[in-house]
């Protein structure tokens, strides 16, 4: 499993953060990157009766790793990268929502 450090020091299993989904591509889901200082993407659109919308994933919903490969903090390019790199099904970890809810909002140690 992945640890973040927060900026206060203090550090989760980020498999303990939000949900699974698995989901066929196309998503129909727009990502926008969240601002400094978190980066990351978040779901700024998300088409009626798409796949991503099936999966249960909504607007404001934060991308945390893609087929287990940790996406917050990154950019929107390197997060894209991830997507164009996998096929067919693949399993995302989302947080509902902000970015800012992601890093405060952590468990204790």
């Amino acid at each position: 499993s992945t640890t973040l450090l927060h900026e206060d020091n203090y550090s989760i299993d980020i498999d303990d953060v939000g949900f699974f989904v698995e989901v066929t591509k196309p998503l129909g889901v727009v990502f926008g990157e969240n601002p400094q200082p978190y980066f990351g993407l978040t779901v700024d659109d998300l088409e009626l009766g798409s796949n991503g919308a099936k999966a249960g994933i909504r607007v404001g919903d934060n991308l945390v790793s893609i087929d287990g490969q940790l996406c917050v903090g990154e950019d929107f390019d390197s997060v894209m990268d991830l997507f164009k790199e996998s096929a067919g099904r693949i399993e995302l970890q989302m947080f509902r929502g902000t970015a800012r809810m992601l890093y405060d909002t952590m468990p204790e140690n």
